[in-house]
């Protein structure tokens, strides 16, 4: 594997130099961090369907990521108050399971914001 795949809302294959990521599942309210089995079974099932030759793969380690979700994403400015000192705070979260996905835009947006701040046009 030699590209980065995503298959619908959950389901990626991400290769690295010597490995490849498998994942995932999207369980609102879950908060367990131990790896079951018929989530293995589901994200082996969905890889395989799309990249046959992971059947052949050994896998190395497993473990459950939380991410925190909201209804849409918090990119914006806020100025707040701390130990008598105005700070400028930019939020850039929210992104749930799509980080990858969208990431790289809101962090181009996200950079803009931070130096708006430096310049103190924010």
């Amino acid at each position: 594997v030699r590209n980065h795949v995503q298959i619908g809302g959950a389901t990626y294959i991400i290769p690295n130099s010597d490995t490849v990521v498998l994942g995932g599942t999207t369980q609102k309210g879950d908060w367990d961090t131990r790896p079951r089995a018929e989530d293995r079974a589901s994200i082996l099932a969905r890889t395989c369907a799309a990249v046959p030759s992971l059947r052949r793969a050994t896998i190395l380690r497993e473990w459950v990521g939380l991410r925190p979700g909201r209804d849409s994403v918090r990119l914006e400015v806020e100025g707040i108050s701390l130990q008598q000192k105005r700070l400028t705070v930019v939020h850039n979260y929210g992104h749930g399971g799509s980080g990858l996905t969208i990431g790289w835009g809101c962090a181009g947006d996200a950079s803009r914001l931070v130096n708006a701040a430096l310049a103190g046009r924010a």
